[in-house]
């Protein structure tokens, strides 16, 4: 179980070897600069443009959402067997945060919001009235604020959890203690 609670917040700290090219931001910025370039030459509509640089990002969040949900499903699994009928709330929260019922995480990983929220800037490369440097910044700088954003939501929520695992620990034990322990059963004192 230890295992993988770090393994789980080793990736939340974006430490996971299956997450290094979608968290990287020179990997982001190298895949974006020839989108804008065509956009500002008028190669490529604002909307083409934006859907091109979006479907990068796409491939990007569906890789961390299955690392996560892979990571997750291993956790909780091994929890169920370790510790069988303790109730964590950090779980909880985990569970429906990868379900998609935590709304505040939609703006990080809604590929609709950030469509809306970033039309506007292709718009202004295809324009002329942006640079192709300006509009690579901003674009990245806005997906890397949404990775970090998520990141760190699912990080807090791990060190939580391990705070709750630990917590339900020392109890398990204190009850054990308390009871005379497996050795006081072993010899009938029960």
């Amino acid at each position: 179980m230890e295992s993988a609670l770090y393994d789980f917040a080793e990736a939340a700290m974006g430490k996971n070897t299956q997450l290094s090219w979608s968290t990287n931001p020179d990997v982001l910025s190298r895949q974006v600069n020839p989108i804008f370039t065509r956009c500002a030459a008028q190669e490529l509509t604002a909307e083409e443009a934006l859907d091109v640089a979006l479907d990068f990002v796409t491939v990007r969040v569906n890789n961390l959402l299955e690392v996560f949900t892979d990571l997750y499903n291993r956790l909780a699994s091994r929890i169920d067997v370790q510790m069988h009928g303790v109730r964590f709330p950090a779980l909880n929260e985990l569970e429906e945060f990868f379900l998609g019922l935590d709304g505040e995480a939609q703006w990080a990983i809604d590929m609709e919001i950030t469509r809306r929220e970033l039309r506007k800037l292709f718009e202004k490369v295809y324009s002329g009235e942006y640079k192709t440097r300006t509009g690579v910044c901003v674009f990245c700088d806005t997906i890397i604020a949404k990775k970090q954003y998520y990141l760190d939501r699912i990080h807090g929520m791990c060190l939580r959890l391990a705070e709750q695992i630990e917590e339900a620990k020392k109890a398990q034990e204190s009850e054990a203690a308390d009871s005379g322990g497996p050795e006081r059963m072993a010899n009938g004192d029960e």
